[in-house]
């Protein structure tokens, strides 16, 4: 299909009851399970569906579905922000003592993150001196987790040669991540051009009418991540504690804290103002569940 129809159409089925052609927005936090195991299969990430608007939500996904469609690539994850979307991509890629290798020609808010937020956290980031291959070459070490540029550079205006970036970031294994802001894929589609991830402001051109906030991040599918053994654990390394583990030990322990605290404390609130009741011993809720609490009713 054409970019015309993709924007309009794409990750989207019209609603079969409504027959709506344009996407709901899902203003909701949790969704229906159609039984115990179908939510199981779902935290254990098994099949797919809705568990939790954090986690995603159907709006979202023709949002996800559709930028992934007009940027070429598999899947797409929309966040707050242009912003958070950078941090989320490179943080995935590169911990404390790994470096970024980018042009120097940046959107002030990624100049920002770039000189001090993630060196705060351990990340380094290297300034090429021009925007051209081979000089951001020059700083790639066996330290170094990604190269990083904007297709048309904000505000500067500069135009990077993709092309030549991606063969030269794939010749030292690592993933060009590409900022697509400006350009949008209705005049550059970078992943064609052998790019790895693109990240936006959907804020800005992508959303067009100034009354939006918005960041997405896509990836191409084009990069062997088990190629380069454990220099990528954010990409191929299982995650400690799988969410359905996580989520039901924290249900658990929240649970019987708040049951036990509020099964006492209401007990014990209705045992000493009954009328019937002459006196009361409080042992404890654990004991009272044996039976062990001391009450005496009046005849």
């Amino acid at each position: 299909m054409r970019d015309e129809t993709l924007a309009i159409h794409a990750g989207y089925q019209t609603d079969p009851t409504t027959k709506a052609v344009v996407p709901p927005i899902c203003q909701n936090v949790a969704f229906e399970f159609d039984d115990a195991a179908h939510g199981a299969a779902l935290f254990n990430l098994e099949v797919p569906g809705n568990i939790y608007t954090r986690i995603m939500n159907p709006t979202c996904d023709v949002l996800e579905q559709r930028v992934a469609a007009l940027e070429g690539g598999i899947a797409a994850l929309a966040v707050s922000s242009g912003m958070a979307a950078i941090t989320y991509a490179l943080q995935t890629l590169a911990s404390q003592g790994h470096n970024i290798v980018t042009t120097p020609q940046l959107y002030g808010g990624t100049y920002t993150l770039f000189a001090h937020m993630l060196p705060s956290q351990g990340v380094e980031v290297r300034f090429a001196e021009t925007d051209r291959a081979e000089d951001l070459e020059k700083l790639v070490d066996e330290n170094t987790r990604a190269i990083y540029c904007e297709t048309i550079g904000n505000p500067a205006g500069n135009i990077v040669d993709i092309r030549a970036m991606a063969a030269m970031a794939s010749r030292n294994g690592l993933p060009l991540v590409v900022d697509n802001t400006v350009a949008t894929p209705a005049l550059c589609k970078p992943i064609e051009l052998g790019a790895n991830i693109v990240v936006h402001a959907l804020t800005k051109f992508m959303g067009g009418h100034g009354n939006s906030l918005g960041g997405i991040i896509v990836d191409g599918g084009n990069f062997d991540w088990t190629a380069q053994g454990d220099k990528f654990p954010g990409m191929t390394a299982q995650s400690k504690g799988g969410i359905c583990d996580v989520l039901l030990d924290r249900a658990n322990r929240d649970c019987t804290k708040t049951i036990i605290e509020c099964t006492s404390t209401f007990t014990e609130t209705i045992l000493r103002t009954h009328p019937a009741t002459n006196f009361w011993q409080r042992v404890g809720l654990m004991t009272q569940l044996n039976g062990s609490h001391n009450v005496a009713l009046a005849d």
